[in-house]
């Protein structure tokens, strides 16, 4: 465990706590975006703070002031605290639904781990995911996990790593699960 920022501070990531009465806990209502830094620099972060604040905006998440420069410095200090600034490193960021109107920033840092070495030798079996993203909610990246779940277990269940998920024109967006777990294959 390292070290995250949350609600303003910077603390032991396992004193990170949300209460379970919360709507991010009961509804699933969250957005995340999973960024790469390396050696400091956050890798498109100003498409990752548009879109965050357009989600939020549109799922009427507010109480977080999304300006470039104060999550770049955030960000920076929280790969300087765990030993991250020169290195290759995986930097979420979520905003967490609290209470009505109120949402918290929780933003966390970790050392980047590389696929193993057989996907570079020997690739990565993908499938498309039978149902493309095709709706408004193609936009967002919420915390609800089940459905890109789902799509892994079947992808794992006809021989594939995982899902490749296409937005409404057919264009890749992401996979279902590589950004977000490390899972291994069966």
């Amino acid at each position: 465990m390292g070290i995250a920022y949350f609600r303003g501070r910077y603390i032991d990531e396992r004193d990170c706590c949300i209460l379970v009465q919360s709507p991010a806990v009961i509804y699933g209502k969250g957005l995340f975006e999973t960024m790469k830094a390396n050696k400091g620099k956050t890798e498109y972060l100003k498409d990752h703070i548009l879109r965050m604040t357009k989600s939020a905006s549109l799922l009427n998440m507010p109480g977080i002031s999304f300006r470039d420069k104060k999550i770049e410095n955030i960000i920076t200090e929280l790969l300087g605290r765990n030993g991250l600034l020169r290195r290759l490193a995986k930097v979420k960021m979520f905003l967490l639904a609290q209470d009505e109107g109120v949402s918290a920033l929780l933003v966390t840092a970790e050392k980047y781990a590389y696929p193993a070495p057989k996907y570079y030798t020997h690739g990565a079996r993908l499938r498309t995911a039978p149902h493309p993203r095709n709706s408004h909610w193609a936009k967002f990246k919420m915390t609800s996990y089940a459905p890109y779940a789902c799509l892994t277990k079947i992808a794992r269940d006809k021989g594939y790593y995982d899902s490749l998920l296409l937005d409404e024109s057919g264009m890749f967006l992401e996979c279902a699960c590589l950004l977000y777990t490390s899972p291994s294959p069966r």
